[in-house]
C-alpha cells in the first residue's frame, strides 16, 4: 500500500534517470493518493532546483488528465476541501496546479492569521463569526457579476471575490482551524452553519446541532433555525429539511461550479463552464 514512507523511494527514483520512468508509472496507477504524497513532497523540498523540476513534472501530470483526476479526488471518502478547491480553480482558469494550490495555502494562512486567537479559542459562538465577518468578509468587496471574481488566485491583487467562492474560503480557513462551520450550498449562494462544538463532520450535523445560518454579504446578520422558519411562512414556502442541514465537500464543489455554469455570462463562457461541469460531474450520482 502507497504510504508516505514507501512513496518517499518514489519521489527520489524521479530524480534518477534510470528510476524516472518506473516512478512515473507508479504515480499514475496510485492516483489521486500519489498526487497528495507528491504535492507534500514537494511543499517540504528545500532543494530550490530539484522542486522547479519536479514540479514542472507535478503539473504535467496533472493537466495531461485533469477531468478523471477530479472525479478520483470526488470520489473519496474524506475530501479536503482546500485540495479539490485548488485544483478545481487551476483547471477551471488554466493555471498552474502547484502554484495554485500553493496560494491557496499561503492565502487562507494570511487572512487566518488577522483573526485573534484569544476570541477564536475562547469566545462564543457570536463573537467568533464577528471576528470573521470583521476581519475577513469586510475586508473584501463582493461581487458575482464576473467570472475572475470567482478566481481566489486574482483576490490579492483586486480585493474582489464572489459571494461563493468567499464562503469556500472562510469554509476552508474553519477547516484549518477546527471551528464547527459548514456549507449549505443553494443555486444563488452559499450558506454557511455554525454548529456545536461536538460536530467534526457535516453529515453528521442534525437539526438541533445547527446554532447559526451565516450569508457572507449581508451585513453581520445571523440567523437561527427558526429566523429561517419565520422566513419560510411569511413567504408562504415549506422549508424542508434538506434546506436547513449543510453538505458534504462534494455537493459543496458541486453547487459551486454549477452556480458557475449558471451565471449571467457570455454565451461561449457559459458554455466552457458548463462542459467542465459534464466532464466532472457527470458521474455526479456516484458520489
Amino acid at each position: 500500500m502507497l504510504n508516505s514512507r514507501t512513496f518517499k523511494k518514489i519521489y527520489r527514483q524521479l530524480q534518477e534517470e534510470e528510476g524516472y520512468g518506473p516512478a512515473i508509472y507508479a504515480i499514475r496507477e496510485n492516483m489521486p493518493n500519489s498526487l497528495e504524497l507528491f504535492h507534500y513532497e514537494l511543499k517540504t523540498e528545500s532543494d530550490i532546483e530539484v522542486k522547479n523540476t519536479l514540479a514542472r513534472t507535478y503539473n504535467d501530470l496533472i493537466q495531461k488528465q485533469y477531468p478523471s483526476i477530479l472525479q478520483m479526488l470526488l470520489r473519496k471518502d474524506f475530501l479536503s476541501l482546500e485540495q479539490i478547491f485548488g485544483h478545481l480553480t487551476a483547471f477551471i482558469f488554466d493555471k498552474v496546479p502547484f502554484d495554485v494550490n500553493q496560494q491557496l495555502d499561503t492565502y487562507t494562512n494570511q487572512l487566518i492569521k488577522r483573526l485573534n486567537k484569544k476570541i477564536l479559542e475562547n469566545a462564543n459562538p457570536e463573537e467568533i463569526i464577528e471576528e470573521i465577518h470583521h476581519k475577513i468578509t469586510q475586508s473584501l468587496l463582493i461581487d458575482n457579476a464576473f467570472l475572475g471574481h470567482y478566481d481566489f488566485t486574482e483576490v490579492a491583487h483586486q480585493h474582489i471575490i464572489s459571494q461563493y467562492s468567499l464562503g469556500i474560503l472562510v469554509l476552508i480557513i474553519a477547516e484549518k482551524l477546527d471551528l464547527p462551520i459548514y456549507g449549505l450550498p443553494f443555486s444563488d449562494k452559499l450558506v454557511l452553519c455554525y454548529t456545536e462544538n461536538y460536530c467534526t463532520h457535516s453529515e453528521l450535523v442534525t437539526e438541533n446541532d445547527i446554532l447559526y445560518y451565516i450569508i457572507i454579504g449581508e451585513k453581520d446578520i445571523i440567523y437561527t433555525l427558526e429566523d429561517l422558519k419565520l422566513l419560510a411562512l411569511i413567504q408562504e414556502e415549506t422549508l424542508e429539511l434538506h434546506n436547513t442541514l449543510p453538505k458534504s465537500t462534494h455537493k459543496i464543489i458541486e453547487g459551486w461550479l454549477q452556480h458557475l455554469s449558471q451565471g449571467d455570462f457570455d454565451a461561449k463562457t457559459k458554455y466552457n463552464l458548463s462542459s467542465i461541469y459534464q466532464q466532472i460531474f457527470s458521474l455526479a450520482e456516484e458520489f
